[in-house]
């Protein structure tokens, strides 16, 4: 995701955030610092995720993204990346084990931050949530998942790629949002370029 959440530059979405005191913070996966270049600002405003969560992401320099297919392989992959510094889990919802390997993971390696991956509706939110998931992304932003997410208390990123996304998310309370697909969406330059 990211390994900072900064000020946005002057710009068409700028002029919303001011509006209503609200913050922004990105995610974009596969982009290990691509906000270096931006300085961090407050998210005491942000009513989607907590600010020790936002500062945890903000620290962790990147989450890994897992796809589990065994179950038995969940403790160890988690383990293993944990043991090389990535303590931020994302188990993608995708797969039949992908519950069960997120639930392990919380179980065993409490220091490892688990994020439910690919969330794609309401039924999938009460999974994480009964996984024991910290949060959730997904790929796009479905309101319904994100209202049923907001409703149950999972702090919750949709996916967003394009300025009429991100005003759509901002509108229904989200201020740490998933850049998805951040390199063929255009990474930090696209990102520049709307902000």
């Amino acid at each position: 995701h990211t390994n900072e959440c900064g000020p946005l530059k002057e710009g068409p979405l700028q002029s919303i955030l001011k509006a209503g005191n609200r913050n922004l913070c990105f995610m974009a996966i596969g982009i290990r610092s691509a906000f270096s270049s931006i300085k961090k600002f407050p998210m005491e405003n942000a009513r989607d995720f907590p600010p020790a969560l936002c500062d945890r992401l903000v620290g962790a320099g990147a989450i890994a993204v897992l796809v589990i297919d065994n179950v038995d392989h969940a403790v160890r992959v988690a383990e293993a990346l944990c043991k090389g510094g990535i303590e931020i889990a994302e188990v993608t919802m995708r797969t039949p084990s992908a519950a069960r390997s997120l639930a392990l993971i919380c179980k065993e390696l409490p220091e490892v931050l688990p994020v439910a991956g690919t969330v794609l509706s309401p039924a999938q939110v009460d999974c994480a949530i009964d996984s024991g998931a910290a949060m959730a992304v997904a790929p796009g932003l479905q309101q319904a998942t994100l209202l049923h997410a907001q409703q149950r208390g999972l702090p919750f990123a949709p996916g967003v790629l394009t300025p009429t996304e991100i005003e759509k998310a901002i509108a229904l309370g989200c201020r740490t949002l998933k850049f998805f697909p951040a390199a063929t969406g255009g990474g930090l330059p696209f990102l520049n370029s709307v902000a």
